[in-house]
């Protein structure tokens, strides 16, 4: 029996150290598939923070009026009688509008020529962007169905009736994963974190050194080229 016992043993220890063995030897291809999926993540936090730091900024050029922006905590929203919320996001020159339960119900692009925009209250139901411009300010105004009047109309419309309310802060649910699209600065961060990553994981190239480095190797194959039909002329 002890001679069975040590036997068995035996086996046991062999057998540990052979699956050991195997999962030091796959260890570094764990190791390599880590470094793999970490190039992955951080290459989509570059590329996210630059469309939210540039791309947004232009997002009328490219993005339907019909697409919510992420939002986020809005600041100096208009909030009707019915519960109808009026964001100004001013950075991207666009105002959206939420029913009671922040659902968009509509939205469209205000032409400031760039400048940035605030919104005030007329009456329950209109509106006006004020933009700072070059010449000082003007005024723009509408009502929540995107319709632009002009201030005799808003004036007129609005007589004797209630005005919206201002509140300082309003959030709008927005997934975690669209919130480097709110905003200049998370876009900024969210870039800047996702280059550090790949640093460290040592796979970060300047995109202008691999371009000079493969416009230098077509240049030398179309010397070498070149050379071999003069040769064979």
């Amino acid at each position: 029996m002890p001679h069975a016992c040590n036997v068995a043993r035996c086996v046991s220890i062999s057998s540990a150290i052979a699956t050991f063995n195997k999962n030091f030897m796959m260890f570094p291809n764990k190791i390599k598939t880590l470094r793999k999926l970490l190039n992955l993540i951080a290459g989509l936090m570059v590329v996210s923070g630059m469309v939210g730091s540039f791309g947004l900024s232009m997002s009328k050029n490219w993005i339907p009026s019909t697409f919510e922006l992420p939002v986020d905590n809005a600041e100096n929203v208009l909030v009707t009688s019915n519960n109808t919320y009026i964001v100004a996001l001013s950075d991207r020159n666009k105002i959206q509008i939420y029913n009671n339960n922040k659902e968009l119900i509509n939205g469209w692009y205000v032409n400031t020529n760039g400048s940035p925009f605030k919104v005030l209250p007329v009456s329950d139901n209109i509106f006006k962007v004020v933009a700072i411009g070059i010449g000082g300010e003007f005024f723009l105004y509408y009502d929540i169905t995107g319709k632009q009047l002009s201030s005799d109309e808003a004036y007129s419309i609005s007589k004797n009736q209630d005005r919206a309310r201002i509140e300082d802060t309003v959030y709008i649910p927005t997934p975690f994963y669209l919130l480097s699209f709110t905003d200049f600065a998370r876009s900024f961060i969210v870039a800047f974190v996702g280059i550090i990553l790949l640093l460290i994981n040592g796979e970060f190239k300047l995109g202008f050194l691999i371009f000079l480095k493969d416009f230098k190797k077509s240049y030398k194959g179309e010397k070498i080229l070149g050379n071999n039909r003069d040769n064979t002329k």
